[in-house]
């Protein structure tokens, strides 16, 4: 109860909770993990335990493993252990499927800060032949360059906000749109539903029309290329596919074979797919600016666990007597970080990326917040700001995307921050872009 009484006073949590149970409604995914009062208050052990006993078997279960470590060593532990348990028949697995959405619903919510409207198209489940092809989608309206045409309509302030994602869960998907209407600071108003619904659905029958730009399209493709390559610089990645994999059987090849999927798709593809998703019925969400509903509860009382009388468990008796055998620590290496001194103080620090072609450039300024406050208005109109005389910021944005390279401002109390990252066989040419954003910014 603990965590949910953190939950029921924030807005965003109740938003979402409100999102999972109208756009999944009549699933399991209608609700999160922890449910809802009435599971809390008198759980009952019986169905637990049965739970636990039906599904708790090796042959459910996965053991992923990433590190510096041999496997020859380690595979005989893993059956000394897990070894002893014993695979078991498994109770038949039936989906969990939504209410279709029918009659394009609309419901009304006064929950929020402000108000927003989502929209919710069937989707498809994790590991579907068309998942591929609606995440590209969804990539021309936003992506990591900032040039989708979601991405233009809020860098130009054309609306508070637009954004979309699929929820691809293990037997069902949605595709959400979440909008913030524009705010007219003149005028203390926000925009109405009806004209943000316009906006949005603009760009949306833009896909269907098959109205990409091809330079558009051509960058997605090389966003995409770009996190295939830098996939070697995180584990998180590696191991994300592994268990995707696993959970979701995803043959391990659909991830081996991504490059081809990426160069093979085309703009009708994009434009089928457009068709097929956004052209039936969907859920609309209106949330209007409201309080939310807070009824705390008490929490369960609990029998004190009394302390064993023995000062060690048995458990940890035996466990210490395991020996361990000490790792050889392998230390980062900065001796082959070159440095260089340049104009005015300021100093390169430059090291080559092994593993891909990818260039990730910071330039740092020691001067934050603590020196003057109004730098931290500074940053946020950089990410904004066009290039003099007439270059706005998606213009500046496409000339980048040409050579796959991206940019972001940031300031703290005491650095500006400049982050950069593109193909390192253009650097000679992103840097100028760069360089004439930094000393001819044009703010509107």
């Amino acid at each position: 109860f603990e965590e949910f009484n953190l939950r029921i006073p924030d807005v965003r949590s109740q938003q979402g909770s409100a999102l999972l149970s109208n756009m999944f409604k009549g699933s399991s995914y209608e609700r999160d993990a922890i449910g809802s009062p009435e599971h809390l208050k008198n759980p009952s052990m019986t169905p637990m335990i049965k739970f636990f006993e039906d599904w708790y078997a090796p042959n459910n279960m996965g053991l992923l493993l990433y590190g510096n470590f041999d496997p020859a060593a380690v595979k005989p532990l893993i059956e000394k252990t897990f070894g002893k348990m014993q695979a078991k028949k498994l109770p038949e697995r039936k989906p969990t499927v939504p209410t279709p959405l029918t009659k394009n619903e609309k419901i009304k919510i006064k929950l929020g800060y402000s108000p927003s409207i989502v929209w919710g198209y069937e989707g498809v489940k994790k590991g579907h032949p068309d998942e591929f092809k609606i995440d590209f989608m969804l990539s021309i309206l936003n992506n990591d360059y900032n040039i989708g045409l979601f991405d233009k309509l809020n860098m130009e302030g054309a609306i508070g906000g637009v954004g979309a994602y699929s929820m691809a869960m293990r037997d069902c998907g949605r595709i959400i749109i979440q909008a913030s209407p524009y705010f007219d600071v003149s005028q203390y108003t926000y925009e109405s539903d009806a004209a943000t619904e316009k906006l949005v659905m603009a760009e949306i029958n833009k896909l269907k029309r098959g109205q990409i730009p091809a330079w558009l399209f051509q960058s997605v493709k090389e966003n995409y290329m770009q996190r295939m390559k830098t996939i070697s610089e995180d584990w998180n990645s590696k191991v994300g596919f592994a268990t995707d994999s696993y959970i979701y059987n995803i043959p391990m090849s659909e991830y081996f074979n991504m490059e081809e999927k990426i160069k093979a798709i085309t703009i009708d593809d994009i434009k089928a797919t457009a068709n097929k998703y956004f052209s039936g019925n969907y859920l609309t969400i209106s949330f209007s600016e409201g309080d939310p509903k807070i009824q705390l509860f008490d929490k369960a009382q609990i029998e004190k666990l009394e302390m064993p009388d023995e000062e060690y468990s048995q458990y940890y008796k035996d466990f210490v007597k395991n020996p361990v055998q000490a790792p050889t620590p392998k230390f980062t290496d900065f001796s082959d970080i070159k440095t260089k001194d340049l104009f005015n103080g300021g100093k390169l620090f430059y090291v080559k990326n092994p593993k891909n072609d990818i260039f990730s450039l910071v330039l740092e300024y020691q001067v934050g917040t603590h020196t003057d406050k109004k730098l931290q208005y500074a940053a946020t109109l950089m990410n904004y700001a066009g290039t003099m005389p007439s270059q706005s910021n998606n213009d500046l944005r496409r000339e980048l995307s040409k050579h796959g390279a991206s940019y972001s401002v940031g300031i703290t109390d005491n650095k500006f921050v400049i982050n950069v990252v593109g193909n390192e066989r253009d650097l000679d040419k992103v840097m100028p872009i760069i360089f004439r954003l930094c000393l001819m910014p044009k703010l509107d």
